[in-house]
């Protein structure tokens, strides 16, 4: 046995991460082997939640790790940018509702026009989407409301409505649902990734090595283009 596997097997203990559903969608599953194979000791707990209940139970102390997308006002963490992505517009590909080809980019003030289905007003992701809409005296046509992002990719899929998302939780699914998406402009709606655990919290080898894992990980699913983005400079821990 080589030193490397030796390493792994010493490393034992539990560690719950938190991921918001688009996060988890490309993220836990390559997470959840890696550890497997490499540190088998380690217990992975994944949680999958909104983006507010996440933060919640890391400052609760109910999650050792944590993905977010919102850091602001978050007081005793360590924060490590990761990543930034930008969202994009997704129909089914039988209800492409505009002049332009199929996929073209598409400017925010038409997307926000089509009949979209998108989480309710407190998830982060609508209040992002929300917040570049006023920035352009618009508002988000919205049709149904859903905080769940399996069921809004099978209404998207189904052409009942369109959405807009992160790559991250959609791409995936485009050829098997038949679905297309489309860049945003005019502006682009663009969002941070963080990498944040409470600076408190006794920080164990178990959780070191999960974290560092995951920036791996992360760092190769965006170099292959598996989640759509561009990486921030390694290195940037920023406390909170």
């Amino acid at each position: 046995m080589d030193e490397v596997s030796l390493a792994g097997r010493d490393l034992a203990g539990q560690v719950v991460f938190g991921f918001p559903s688009s996060v988890s969608m490309v993220l836990s599953v390559p997470l959840a082997e890696t550890v497997r194979l490499e540190a088998p000791r380690i217990r992975l707990r994944a949680v999958e939640a909104m983006s507010g209940f996440i933060r919640d139970w890391l400052m609760e102390g109910a999650v050792d790790l944590a993905i977010l997308y919102d850091t602001a006002g978050l007081v005793g963490c360590e924060i490590t940018p990761l990543m930034t992505e930008g969202l994009k517009f997704y129909c089914a590909a039988d209800a492409w509702p505009f002049d332009s080809a199929p996929g073209t980019p598409v400017p925010l003030a038409h997307a926000a026009a089509q009949e979209l289905v998108l989480p309710s007003a407190n998830h982060g992701l609508r209040m992002l989407i929300d917040r570049s809409c006023r920035s352009i005296d618009a508002a988000p046509n919205v049709v149904v409301e859903m905080d769940s992002l399996t069921q809004i990719l099978s209404l998207v899929a189904r052409g009942s409505a369109a959405t807009i998302l992160a790559p991250a939780a959609a791409e995936a699914h485009l050829a098997a649902n038949g679905m297309i998406g489309a860049d945003i402009l005019d502006p682009a709606i663009r969002r941070q990734v963080h990498l944040v655990r409470k600076a408190d919290r006794t920080l164990t080898r178990a959780t070191r090595e999960v974290e560092a894992m995951t920036l791996n990980i992360m760092r190769e699913l965006v170099r292959r283009n598996l989640w759509p983005g561009e990486l921030i400079a390694e290195g940037q821990i920023h406390p909170a």
